[in-house]
């Protein structure tokens, strides 16, 4: 893997970490958005390949036990959980513009 493709796979790491960090925060501010993350995975449970089955039950135990720092693990399985979250649609837009406008690539 050259140096480039490195660096980009690092920065996609830390702009999805950072997301989660914003999500996580949302969660811990709102908890009652718990409920609407949990419908999501139920969703995903109806429609999705049984391959990344375990990852939706490994979000589902990290959500109801409220165990955030496995969310936000700097770890490969903390970037693995990442890749398949739910958080997502919890980030404010203009919060999710800000985030994404650091990590775009120059060039």
């Amino acid at each position: 893997m050259s140096s480039d493709s490195l660096d980009l796979h690092r920065a996609q790491d830390l702009r999805s970490l950072e997301l989660h960090v914003e999500a996580v925060k949302v969660l811990r501010e709102h908890p009652e958005k718990v409920s609407r993350v949990l419908q999501v995975l139920d969703n995903w449970d109806q429609l999705g390949d049984s391959h990344s089955k375990p990852l939706r039950d490994e979000w589902r135990r990290i959500i109801e036990g409220r165990h955030w720092d496995e969310a936000l693990a700097e770890n490969d399985r903390g970037q693995q959980l990442r890749q398949a979250s739910p958080l997502g649609f919890l980030v404010d837009p203009a919060v999710r513009a800000e985030i994404l406008m650091r990590y775009r690539r120059k060039g």
